[in-house]
């Protein structure tokens, strides 16, 4: 869950999905989405692509205004590809007004229904999720965003990120790209993981990657 420390401004968080929260004092509370969400706060887990009628979303843990705000996607696609528009603080914005780019947006405010547009979303549900690789327990997905070099993880596993750790926090053998945690781990465990992979991808290869996890890239 989130938590406090001096009454400071909140951030809605969704499911906690993707999202890197500081173990050090804070001033900013968390909420999170309800257990039994309404609205575009439709849990991820099993085949929630296949709730929407997204068949490529199949598998992506989170809620439907954390995927939109993020832009979430997988197999080359992006959730802006279906979104008509988006209602932000009772304001309607097209999907044009919304910013989209790369794992990112201009949304600015509580996503508060999301309209999408699914008349071309073929697919079988089933076989995207028997594509998408079983994620170790107790980890945020993907860290880094794919640079135009190559994709992030194939960079990290060519500097010999698999089987780094420090203190909790390890880069998962299953995929360089994922960090996961052990009993124990801090929050600041994965941070100072996730600045070590990024300094040794920029000093051998010159690529400076991006977090794609929210929060990892803002100081505590």
């Amino acid at each position: 869950g989130g938590r406090t420390a001096g009454g400071g401004a909140k951030r809605f968080a969704g499911a906690g999905s993707n999202i890197w929260i500081s173990d050090l004092t804070t001033d900013e509370e968390y909420v999170f989405a309800p257990r039994s969400p309404s609205g575009p706060a439709v849990f991820g887990g099993g085949v929630p692509g296949a709730a929407l009628g997204v068949p490529w979303m199949a598998g992506i843990p989170g809620t439907v205004g954390g995927w939109v705000k993020m832009n979430a996607g997988a197999f080359g696609h992006s959730i802006s590809e279906i979104v008509a528009r988006v209602k932000v603080g009772g304001r309607w914005l097209e999907n044009g007004e919304c910013g989209f780019g790369y794992r990112s947006s201009a949304i600015d405010g509580l996503i508060e229904e999301v309209q999408f547009d699914l008349s071309d979303c073929a697919g079988n549900p089933k076989e995207f999720l028997a594509r998408r690789p079983s994620f170790p327990p107790r980890c945020c997905g993907s860290v880094f965003k794919n640079p135009p070099e190559g994709g992030a993880g194939k960079l990290l596993e060519s500097v010999g990120a698999k089987g780094m750790s420090i203190g909790g926090a390890y880069v998962w053998n299953g995929h360089a790209n994922v960090i996961a945690v052990r009993d124990g781990a801090t929050s600041s465990d994965v941070l100072a993981l996730a600045q070590l992979l990024r300094e040794r991808v920029f000093l051998r290869l010159g690529v400076a990657l991006e977090y794609e996890i929210a929060g990892l890239g803002e100081r505590p």
